[in-house]
């Protein structure tokens, strides 16, 4: 799997900003849970996966997202609306098709 290391998102990923200027703490408990549901649930609907966490200094949210031909990290400033974030982010799995000349994921071995 490859790293994005110029900030690009694959196409269709949509990263939308705010600019409001409240002053919120990163906090996952503070965002909408069935939205935090949508996108685990879409990810792997398309073979993907996603990481929540902070920032090391925990001043941001930090959001991994895998795809079979790579993944990218994206930060999101507490000043910015989580919910609208994530709520694209569904979406955007929804219009993610995988490049065609990458292999489809390997099957899992059932025992």
């Amino acid at each position: 799997m490859k790293k994005d290391t110029n900030g690009d998102v694959p196409h269709g990923f949509k990263r939308p900003t705010s600019s409001g200027q409240n002053q919120q703490v990163a906090d996952w408990t503070s965002c909408n849970a069935r939205l935090l549901q949508d996108v685990v649930a879409n990810a792997s609907v398309k073979g993907g996966a996603v990481r929540f966490g902070y920032t090391r200094d925990g001043g941001a949210y930090s959001i991994g997202v895998y795809l079979r031909d790579g993944y990218f990290t994206d930060y999101i400033r507490p000043s910015e609306d989580i919910d609208i974030y994530l709520q694209t982010l569904a979406e955007s799995f929804n219009d993610w098709v995988p490049d065609e000349n990458e292999p489809p994921a390997p099957a899992k071995n059932k025992k």
